[in-house]
């Protein structure tokens, strides 16, 4: 990883995020969920997840039930204008449809232009520069401008990551 990306410091004002069916694990139902999902034997799994609860807990975001693609507008619309606001997702664009997915990205463009924002996406199987079913590519695009750029590529569970140049 280049070492100004560990070098720059951030401050977190406000995180918010949107799920169909949001998953709380500062409680121990959302927590014993979760471990659920982690496959036998990935020991190395459960303990990065009993870190990021560990975290969450600690500072946790405002959950919010319901569509992003709905939402999202309406979210982007109260966004502080002297402020960076990023948009992150790690997989769910993947489950959106072509056309979903196009009005994602009109949106983003649309709010890019009323203010600074970010974005930060693994991309879904048809938009990758590389066709290859062992890894996500990683984009990131800052408005103004909304350049998008091809960062790097990560195992899908978070054990690599490959920076691109």
């Amino acid at each position: 990883m280049p070492a100004e990306v560990l070098e720059t410091q951030v401050e977190v004002r406000t995180r918010r995020g949107i799920d169909l069916n949001p998953v709380d694990v500062t409680t121990e139902h959302g927590a014993r969920l979760l471990r659920a999902f982690i496959w036998p034997g990935r020991v190395e799994r459960g303990q990065r997840l009993r870190k990021a609860i560990e975290i969450l807990r600690r500072e946790p975001p405002v959950l919010v039930r319901g569509d992003y693609l709905e939402l999202l507008p309406g979210l982007l619309s109260e966004r502080d204008a002297d402020a960076l606001t990023v948009v992150f997702q790690t997989a769910s664009t993947g489950y959106l449809r072509p056309e979903q997915r196009a009005e994602l990205r009109e949106l983003l463009e649309q709010a890019g232009r009323e203010g600074p924002l970010g974005w930060i996406s693994t991309r879904a199987v048809e938009e990758r520069e590389e066709k290859r079913d062992d890894s996500y590519e990683l984009e990131v695009a800052l408005w103004p401008g909304g350049t998008r750029r091809f960062l790097l590529r990560c195992d899908f569970h978070g054990n690599w990551i490959r920076w691109r140049s």
